[in-house]
């Protein structure tokens, strides 16, 4: 709806005749799509480059992790040096060490941790980046896992101290889930499930892991957090539904 131009002073608008008045017009929004298309491109275009390259980036620094001073067996890291490496808690942060935000999603705990989140973030870019663009798949990797990272150290212990890229992952698996929501996929014991209702379901079982919960070290609220950060991004271009690309592409 236009906003008046007389807006405040609405003893002078009373005095305008309704024929002069500006018409009201109901704002609507496009309806959405069952799926979105992909943009007329080459062949390349569905390489994932940008979560190829941010994954050789990720093994190279948790290589650096495993050189550096005092790790366990297995390739796991001591605490040590993931805190010597950028590691993240809320004591830190609180202490005015906030640079930690954006150097704990680089770090991971483990050889297990850095290749499950390397799996499902090519193969999120493969769906995703020729589709909304990289510009807005890095951004949104990079929003969601410092957004990720707060709502770790927000409402876990303040001791915690957590690592991982996955909460920019979980905001880049949100938007899978709209973009291809029958997109069927594989489960345990093969079992295909639309893309919608898994990441409904899964969000939904990490909210619950993050509210009662868990002993497997995983930090579950930063999951979360960053799930709802790519449903916030995504309400930024809901005008631009159904287009190649979202809107503010820079």
């Amino acid at each position: 709806m236009p906003k008046s131009a007389s807006f405040g002073r609405r003893t002078a608008q009373a005095n305008v005749a309704a024929a002069e008045r500006p018409k009201e017009r109901a704002l609507t929004l496009p309806p959405m799509p069952k799926s979105f298309a992909f943009p007329k491109s080459g062949p390349l275009a569905r390489i994932p480059f940008f979560s190829l390259g941010l994954f050789a980036i990720l093994a190279a620094i948790f290589q650096i992790e495993l050189n550096a001073a005092g790790y366990g067996a297995g390739g796991t890291p001591s605490l040590a040096t993931i805190v010597a490496l950028g590691g993240v808690s809320r004591e830190l942060v609180q202490s005015g060490e906030w640079w930690r935000l954006f150097t704990a999603p680089l770090l991971h705990g483990s050889y297990e941790h850095l290749l499950s989140n390397g799996f499902v973030l090519v193969l999120d870019g493969y769906f995703l980046e020729s589709l909304i663009g990289r510009r807005w798949y890095a951004a949104t990797f990079a929003i969601g896992a410092v957004a990720g990272t707060i709502a770790s150290i927000s409402l876990n212990d303040a001791r915690i101290v957590s690592v991982g890229a996955s909460g920019g992952i979980m905001g880049i698996l949100l938007l899978f889930g709209v973009a291809f929501p029958r997109q069927k996929i594989l489960l345990y014991f093969a079992i295909p499930m639309p893309a919608w209702l898994f990441v409904t379901l899964y969000g939904l079982y990490e909210f619950w892991l993050g509210i009662f919960g868990s002993s497997d070290g995983v930090a579950h609220f930063a999951h979360v957090g960053g799930m709802i950060t790519g449903l916030l991004l995504l309400l930024l271009w809901r005008d631009r539904i159904g287009h190649a690309t979202p809107g503010l592409p820079r």
